[in-house]
């Protein structure tokens, strides 16, 4: 855990969710972020893991061509001694919209070789309309679209950025569908101030 906080590009994902959704759990770190982990008592780890990763808020997929009735017998053997906990708590609310564009500026540790001064980065993120997950359509057109403007040297939008000379190359994943709020996010990095 403590290597993937010393990748920039992972901690400018990090802070660029958290300027996104600052007042929902999307904002923070899942597990909690490392520096803070010894700050808890056992009490607070222990009650944070038997509420969050309880068999209550999982959800289970079969794949394949398997036998239904004996992946269930397995399933029902795992789960049959766990009692069933109200779950409602981990329902993650709609981040309210904002009204106007927000400007964030953070901080990071950009090692000491080569020269700092050409190592900022910069993203623009927005947080899109929620989308029903029922609707998977529309998020395969948007996936589409994210993977065509971003994905190769050719993509028209990485192409611009990149060739504009301002950075090095793109930075931010695109299209985010994982969240009940999807978000889109890009930028660049080599950028100098």
């Amino acid at each position: 855990m403590k290597g993937a906080y010393s990748d920039p590009e992972r901690v400018l994902a990090e802070y660029s969710q958290e300027a996104i959704f600052p007042d929902i759990t999307y904002g923070v770190e899942s597990g909690g972020h490392p520096r803070n982990i010894p700050d808890l008592t056992w009490e607070q780890f222990k009650g944070f893991h038997d509420n969050y990763y309880h068999p209550s808020n999982a959800r289970v997929w079969f794949y394949g061509d398997g036998d239904e009735g004996r992946r269930l017998e397995k399933v029902n053997e795992f789960l049959q001694d766990f009692e069933e906990i109200d779950i409602s708590s981990s329902a993650v609310p709609l981040q309210e919209r904002w009204t106007e564009p927000r400007a964030v500026e953070h901080t990071y540790d950009c090692g000491s070789e080569g020269d700092p001064s050409n190592k900022y980065m910069t993203t623009l993120n927005w947080m899109l309309t929620p989308m029903d997950q029922t609707e998977p359509e529309k998020i395969l057109a948007l996936t589409v679209l994210s993977q065509l403007l971003l994905s190769t040297s050719a993509s028209p939008l990485r192409k611009a950025l990149t060739d504009s000379g301002l950075g090095e190359d793109i930075v931010g994943g695109g299209l985010e569908t994982d969240l009940r709020q999807m978000s889109f996010s890009v930028g660049m990095k080599g950028l100098t101030k």
